[in-house]
This record gives structure tokens, C-alpha cells and sequence, in this order.
């Protein structure tokens, strides 16, 4: 018991203790060997030879930082005789160092776990005599991926001002980073001189707009990782700065119409075009860019258009217009067609054509019986326009064209026939009947292919109805009560479409020899309605019954079950 006894320490005597029989021994300890950590080691040791100063230790293993699954190499140096190594491990959170089997020459290497980060490493080595001394330990940092923490944003700048672009990341030991760049123009991307902090800036001007950066950071693991790209917008007005310009061109190829220019970020284009004789601009759906891909069309000749800038800032800009002249031989694509027209109305006959820019008109005419053609005054265009006259009756047109190259072609001829206007000789006649009997309106006109709609408008009405659509000029119907006062007219309708209406007429329905008249009192209880003077005279309107007035009026008989009938003495 007191043998045990008197070797009850403190922690502090402890230590004390063991420096002092360390160095009495001539043992050396490494500066990076705790002394814990020689206690952890003789407890897993059985037995333990003094350290001996006959091994000089030339190089000490180094600190090693590996991925998983990688690698690792560690190595020790010394002099002397009959050198023998044993290399020991120690794991984080481990407390006793532990021999690594298989491992006893100066040199070497084992594969990396994840269970290895912070492990510690060193070599115990033996001579001849039975001395040993132990290296510095090595510390394995288990390299792991790049965590990118915080990315670059995307800038909008003006010319002049400080683009700054920074990026944060977590990974083994120091990282280190190089920016990169591509800009408008460039045909690879590149590394951005000068650009290797997390945090980097530069002056902007135009060049740099739409230009993209990136950041690539590295480890000393030498794992890798890269920033999201973000693109810088240098604001400015948007301009044109080549405007489209005029161009000639072969059917089947491309137009060569270009509009350049410079604004805040990405600008988009739209084109618009306006064929020749055509009022309204277009939009060209298919034309987004700031060239004019499609090929020429035939129909384009003297096409004229121009483009619509807009840029990210939300500015707007129109180029001037271009024109297109199609290259093509002078021909014409629709003749004038013959026409029928009535006397005193005017014709049109036209023409198109195709060739080069713009074209020159000059109609002639053959008027009937005339044996040579005249150069008819006043018609230049691509449209004859002209009121006729019944002389004119089976005379021959035809169009002169001139393209800008001076070429001329005719075109073919067209009759031109003039029929009668419509005449109404004879108008309808007012018809008096009995209910229950037939009227009949007729009318007399004269012209070219006739045809009669007749429409009524009975008393009290206030729109007309189509009566009959035919090719008669007579129209016959049983009439009733309900006739009395109705207006009738006739549309005449000719075959090229002219009209003409003829007067207004009435039907007058009649008493009966057999009819009764009762005199009666009544109040009008509507709002008031119009009198028309009784049978045998032309029955016009004689005045208007108040609403709510009493009035003396002579009852007729009803006809054939239809409304009663009254007259009303004004007087």
C-alpha cells in the first residue's frame, strides 16, 4: 500500500515527472507531440526502449490533405544503423495512439476514408542497438467539395461607374479564385487579368455591356467549383447606328437590308413593310432581327420598309425607310378585264405588272368604228377611271407600261360596254278595293335585265317589308282590313347592279254596299294616333287624335272577322 502510495500524484507533478525523466532519459519530444499523447503511447505499447540520440531524424513527416477515396502519402528520414520504422495513428476523438499494421518502412501510403479527417500520423524508429526516436506527427485534413455560399448578381451600370462582383465559399485550407469574362464579340471566354480576390471590381464603358463573368475558386485540396454567371447591362441611349438603306435585288435572294445600333442590354427588332399601293404598314411577323433574312418575292418590287428598336430600359426607336426594287424582266400579271357599265357612271379597268422600281402608265382607247388607237389624255395610272357616255359603247382599252430601265410592255385589251340607265315610264297607281278582294300595283321601266322588288309599309308602321322579290312588274295579293292607308312602292334593280325606286302609292280599302255604320262615343286611350279622310278621296292624313279625348265616330262593320273599322268626324 505504500509503495502504491508514494507514487499518487497530481496532474501537475505528473507532468513535471515526466519532462524530467524524458530528458534524463535523453528522449526527445517533438514539438507537435503532446504529452498526453506520450502517455497514450506507452499505454498502448508493452514495452518501450529509451529514446537514443544515435538516430538523427532528418525530415519529419508533413501535414497531408486528401480527398476521400484518395491517396495518402507520408513519409520520414533519418540517419542511422539498422533503421527499422513503425508508423502510429491516432483518430479525432480517439485518446491512445495505435500501431498501423503493415506499415514499417520510411515510406508510406494508404487510401483515405472519411473517417480520417484530423487524424494524426507518426513514425517510431529503431537502430541496431535497440534505440528509438519518434518524428513529428502529421495531421490528414480530409479535403472536401467546394461549397459555394454566396454568387455574384447580375449589374446594371452606366458608362464610367465601378462594376463589383464578389462570391464566398467554403472548402479545405485557403481558397484561392480567378474571375473570368466573355464578352459581345469574343469568340471563347477568358480569364479577367488581375481579377483573383472574392471580391473584385472594375470601371465599366460600352464594351462591357451584355458582357458575362463568372468566378472559379480552387482549394489546396485542388478541388474546384465555379460561380453562377451573371451579366452586366451598361445602360445608354438607344441609336441607331447604320440605318437600312435601299437595295435592288434578284427575285430568290436575300434582301441585304440591315439596321444596327447600341442601347441598354439586348435589343430586340421588329420589321414592318408596305407593299406598293398599299395604304397600311404590316407587321413582318417572321422578321426579329437586325437583318432581313427572307428571300425576295416577286411582289415586293417598290416594297418599301423599316425597323423598330427596343432595348431592356424599355426605349423605342424607328429606322428610316428603305426601299426594295426587285430585279426581274417586265411583264404583266393581270390583264384589264372587259366591263359593262351604265351610261353617265364611271368605269375602272386595271392593270399590274411586275419589273424593276417604279413604273410609268399611259392608257389608249379605240372608240366604236374608229380604225386606230388614241392615247387616251389624263389616264397615267395603273387604273382607268372614267364616266361614260353611250358613245362609248364597244370601245377597246389597253394599258402602256415603262419599268425604270426604260422597258415597256402592252397589255392586252379590254371592251368596254354601255347600257341604258334605268327609266321608269310608268309608276304605280293608287288601289281601291274591297276587303277580301285582290289588289294589284304595277309599274313600266325600261334597261337591260330587269328585275322588281316591291315593299309595303301598312298605317301605323314605321319600316318597310319586303313584299315580293321577282321578275315581274306586277305583284297581286288579297287584301284586308288591315290594308287600308298602305303605302307601295317598287325597286328596280338593272343587271350591273344599278338602281332606281319608283313613287310611293296607296291601297284604300272600301266599304261594303251591306256595311252599317253605328255612330259611337269613345275616349282614344293610346297615345294619340293619325286620321285619314274616309273612302273617295286620297285619303291623306287630316289630323291626330289626342289621347284621352272623347270623339263621335261612325262604327263600320267588321270584314271577314278582321278589326273594326271607324271614321271620325272632325268637324
Amino acid at each position: 500500500m505504500n509503495y502504491h502510495h508514494d507514487f499518487v500524484f497530481t496532474s501537475k507533478k505528473l507532468v513535471a515527472l515526466v519532462l524530467t525523466l524524458a530528458f534524463a532519459a535523453g528522449t526527445v519530444i517533438s514539438p507537435t507531440v503532446h504529452v498526453a499523447e506520450v502517455f497514450a503511447e506507452s499505454s498502448s505499447v508493452s514495452s518501450q526502449p529509451a529514446e537514443s540520440t544515435s538516430i538523427t531524424i532528418t525530415s519529419h513527416p508533413a501535414n497531408v490533405t486528401v480527398k476521400e477515396g484518395g491517396k495518402a502519402t507520408f513519409r520520414v528520414e533519418a540517419k542511422g544503423t539498422g533503421l527499422k520504422y513503425q508508423w502510429y495513428w491516432r483518430k479525432a476523438g480517439y485518446r491512445k495512439w495505435m500501431v498501423w499494421s503493415g506499415h514499417t518502412s520510411s515510406v508510406m501510403t494508404e487510401t483515405a476514408d472519411a473517417s480520417w479527417d484530423m487524424m494524426r500520423v507518426y513514425c517510431r524508429i529503431s537502430d541496431a542497438s535497440g534505440s528509438t526516436v519518434s518524428s513529428n506527427s502529421a495531421v490528414v485534413r480530409l479535403a472536401k467539395p467546394i461549397v459555394v455560399q454566396t454568387q455574384p448578381k447580375n449589374l446594371t451600370v452606366k458608362p464610367g461607374e465601378r462594376m463589383q462582383f464578389s462570391v464566398s465559399a467554403q472548402g479545405t485550407g485557403v481558397i484561392s479564385y480567378q474571375w473570368y469574362i466573355f464578352k459581345t464579340g469574343m469568340n471563347e471566354p477568358a480569364v479577367w487579368n488581375g481579377h483573383t480576390t472574392a471580391v473584385t471590381s472594375e470601371t465599366a464603358d460600352e464594351s462591357c455591356n451584355l458582357m458575362r463573368v463568372w468566378c472559379v475558386m480552387t482549394d489546396e485540396a485542388g478541388s474546384t467549383a465555379q460561380s453562377q454567371t451573371v451579366v452586366v447591362t451598361v445602360r445608354q441611349s438607344l441609336s441607331i447606328q447604320a440605318q437600312p438603306e435601299n437595295a435592288t435585288v434578284k427575285v430568290g435572294q436575300p434582301t441585304g437590308i440591315s439596321v444596327s445600333a447600341k442601347g441598354t442590354g439586348e435589343i430586340s427588332y421588329q420589321w414592318y413593310y408596305k407593299k406598293s399601293g398599299v395604304k397600311d404598314w404590316s407587321v413582318w411577323t417572321s422578321q426579329t432581327s437586325a437583318e432581313i433574312s427572307a428571300k425576295t418575292d416577286p411582289t415586293w418590287n417598290m416594297m418599301q420598309v423599316y425597323c423598330r428598336l427596343s432595348d431592356q430600359s424599355g426605349s423605342q426607336l424607328d429606322s428610316q425607310t428603305a426601299v426594295i426594287r426587285v430585279d426581274q424582266p417586265l411583264s404583266v400579271v393581270t390583264q384589264p378585264v372587259s366591263r359593262t357599265v351604265v351610261g353617265g357612271r364611271a368605269i375602272n379597268v386595271s392593270v399590274a405588272v411586275r419589273g424593276r422600281g417604279e413604273y410609268t402608265y399611259q392608257w389608249f382607247r379605240r372608240l366604236p368604228g374608229a380604225k386606230s388607237w388614241e392615247l387616251w389624255r389624263g389616264q397615267t395610272g395603273a387604273t382607268l377611271s372614267a364616266r361614260v357616255t353611250q358613245s362609248m359603247d364597244g370601245m377597246h382599252v389597253y394599258c402602256r407600261v415603262w419599268d425604270e430601265s426604260g422597258t415597256s410592255v402592252n397589255s392586252r385589251s379590254a371592251k368596254i360596254q354601255v347600257t341604258p340607265a334605268i327609266t321608269i315610264m310608268i309608276q304605280p297607281a293608287q288601289v281601291t278595293v274591297h276587303s277580301g278582294e285582290t289588289a294589284t300595283f304595277s309599274i313600266a321601266a325600261s334597261g337591260i335585265g330587269l328585275r322588281y322588288q316591291w315593299y309595303r309599309k301598312k298605317a301605323g308602321e314605321s319600316d318597310w317589308k319586303l313584299w315580293q322579290d321577282s321578275s315581274s312588274a306586277t305583284v297581286s295579293d288579297v287584301a284586308d282590313c288591315t290594308w287600308h292607308a298602305m303605302q307601295v312602292y317598287c325597286h328596280v334593280i338593272d343587271e350591273t347592279g344599278e338602281t332606281a325606286d319608283s313613287a310611293v302609292t296607296f291601297a284604300m280599302i272600301t266599304k261594303k254596299t251591306d256595311q252599317i255604320f253605328i255612330n259611337r262615343t269613345f275616349t282614344v286611350n293610346n297615345n294619340g294616333t293619325k286620321v285619314y279622310s274616309g273612302p273617295g278621296t286620297s285619303y291623306s292624313s287630316v289630323g291626330t287624335v289626342n289621347a284621352g279625348a272623347r270623339y263621335l265616330a261612325q262604327e263600320w262593320a267588321c270584314d271577314s272577322g278582321d278589326s273594326t273599322w271607324y271614321r271620325f268626324n272632325m268637324n
